[in-house]
């Protein structure tokens, strides 16, 4: 168990690592957009279009990483009143219901968009011509390891209790 949580660590800080890297991109291409329109009177004529791409990278990739910190929004006024065998069995079925609603919207996001943006070789609309399937990638791969996470994190509440999953950290 301590390796597939291990496993589930690396994968959500290498996710949440590639985030920031996307961040920084999209902070130093809004500089240089800046700078184009500012002293230049040119742009590169795919900012919002870039800038849409990361924000979804972004947020897809750090999910995992928010879930293993317990900041992503849980329904802590519930949760945080049980104790015992009541409050495992809606830990359990929470992690649950949220593990087949990622599963679904993997499988939903990879055969009705990803898979048919691949096949059709579709492109953007913007001058840049972006293969949609690599803007994508970034949402797919996101819920996979959000996914994984949830799933880790479930086996954990189920073989260990609740332990280290007792208290749901609240909004200073």
């Amino acid at each position: 168990m301590d390796f597939i949580e291990k496993l589930s660590g690396k994968l959500g800080d290498l996710a949440s690592k590639l985030a920031g890297i996307i961040l920084i991109y999209m902070v130093l291409h809004i500089i240089y957009e800046i700078i184009l329109r500012a002293f230049f009177s040119s742009s590169t004529f795919v900012l919002d279009e870039f800038v849409a791409y990361g924000t979804a990278g972004i947020t897809f990739l750090y999910m995992a990483k928010s879930m293993r910190k317990k900041v992503l929004i849980r329904v802590g006024i519930v949760l945080n009143r049980l104790s015992g065998l009541p409050r495992l069995i809606m830990e359990a079925i929470g992690l649950s219901i949220t593990l087949l609603l990622s599963w679904y919207i993997i499988y939903f996001f990879w055969s009705k968009v990803f898979w048919r943006n691949i096949i059709r070789g579709r492109v953007s609309e913007s001058i840049a011509e972006i293969p949609l399937w690599i803007p994508e990638s970034l949402v797919i791969i996101g819920l996979i390891i959000f996914s994984f996470q949830v799933l880790v994190m479930l086996i954990s509440v189920l073989v260990n209790g609740m332990g280290e999953h007792e208290e749901i950290s609240r909004a200073d």
